[in-house]
C-alpha cells in the first residue's frame, strides 16, 4: 500500500543504488532517513495529542514537547538506520 512518501522514497532509492561510494557517506540515504522522520513524528505527535488530550488538558504545550522530543530522538536515530542500511548492502 503506497503512502503519501512512496513517489520520495522511490526518487531516494534511484539516487541511493546510484551513489557509488561508502553507504556511511550516502547523503540520499541520510536525507530520506531524517525528512521521513521529521514529517512521520510530527504527524504523529499532532494526531496523538489532539485526539488524546483535547478538552482535558492544554494541547499546545503537550504538541511542543512531543515535536521536540520526538525530532531529537529521530534525529539521534539516523546513524543507526544508516549503519543498518550498510549491514544490508553487504
Amino acid at each position: 500500500m503506497p503512502g503519501s512518501l512512496h513517489p520520495l522514497k522511490k526518487h531516494f532509492s534511484q539516487r541511493e543504488e546510484n551513489f557509488k561510494h561508502d553507504t556511511l557517506i550516502n547523503p540520499y540515504i541520510w536525507l530520506r532517513s531524517g525528512a521521513s522522520d521529521i514529517v512521520n513524528l510530527t504527524l504523529d505527535s499532532l494526531i496523538f495529542v489532539f485526539i488524546a488530550f483535547y478538552g482535558v488538558m492544554p494541547v499546545l504545550p503537550l504538541v511542543i514537547g512531543q515535536l521536540i522530543s520526538k525530532n531529537i530522538i529521530g534525529f539521534l536515530d539516523n546513524p543507526w538506520f544508516v549503519f543498518y542500511k550498510k549491514l544490508l548492502t553487504k
